[in-house]
């Protein structure tokens, strides 16, 4: 079977354009969105090469007035580097706030992306030997 007929390549192609496509935009334009519910937030950000989560929650003694709110934004910026590090930042030290950071870069998400895409050839290509193997030669 051609690689061209396989639906692994096409099932995962729009994927990985998509990745490109949101990797080649972060560079360029900070896109963000922030949703609030009584006092915790969660901000999922688009920027710098990375796709970003971000966690924030007041403590027990600030008032937790029912705010909700979802506000997505986009502004300009201007270009970062290519290949930065993925990385976790969380912060308890403040008496007000807990937060927490998970950063992820582009391209270990295209990595991840390009490796689990793999999996189903593999799988396939040792099936073919066991099979092979198996069969009496002729």
């Amino acid at each position: 079977m051609s690689w061209r007929r396989s639906s692994v390549l096409w099932f995962c192609l729009p994927f990985l354009i998509f990745l490109l496509i949101g990797w080649i935009d972060s560079m360029s334009r900070d896109s963000r969105l922030d949703c609030r519910v009584a006092g915790r937030s969660i901000m999922f950000q688009n920027h710098g090469s990375q796709i970003s989560i971000s966690f924030y929650e007041r403590s027990p003694g600030v008032s937790r007035a029912p705010d909700w709110s979802v506000r997505p934004t986009r502004r300009k910026i201007a270009g970062r580097e290519w290949f930065p590090l993925p990385s976790y930042l969380s912060n308890d030290a403040f008496s007000s706030y807990r937060w927490h950071d998970l950063n992820f870069s582009y391209w270990f998400i295209l990595l991840v992306a390009l490796g689990l895409w793999q999996l189903p050839w593999l799988w396939r290509y040792h099936r073919r030997e066991h099979i092979r193997r198996a069969m009496p030669e002729i």
